[in-house]
């Protein structure tokens, strides 16, 4: 019977982190410097943080905040740069926005790690 209040327990403060996590992120989106921002990220739980970059990501690019959208693209696949969905985001970026692209994503990181004929074959989901 202990041990059964003792996970109820571990989960209700998992969740409860869960919840800071997720206020943070949502405040930095809102309100914070892409510093900020990426640090929320950073923070969420490790399985997730792919889909959290991603989500906030397309948050940004659809509220037309293009040029935090394009600082975020670069720090994502600058921590994740294997990931498809990296591809997708620097290949619309460069796509849609040339000129903002141009100031956030500089000839040394499209070199680096864009790589057109892994982008070409994904959609918003990797």
């Amino acid at each position: 019977m202990s041990w059964v209040i003792f996970v109820v327990a571990g989960a209700l403060v998992l969740l409860g982190i869960a919840s800071i996590s997720g206020r943070r992120l949502a405040n930095a989106q809102r309100n914070g410097t892409i510093e900020e921002l990426v640090a929320a990220l950073d923070s969420t739980n490790e399985s997730g943080r792919v889909n959290a970059y991603n989500r906030t990501i397309q948050s940004l690019w659809e509220g037309y905040d293009r040029e935090r959208a394009l600082q975020l693209i670069r720090a994502f696949t600058e921590r994740f740069p294997k990931e498809k969905i990296a591809q997708y985001w620097i290949d619309k970026a460069l796509t849609v926005e040339p000129s903002i692209s141009a100031q956030c994503l500089d000839d040394a990181f499209i070199v680096k790690y864009y790589e057109p004929h892994v982008a070409q074959q994904c959609g918003t989901y990797g």
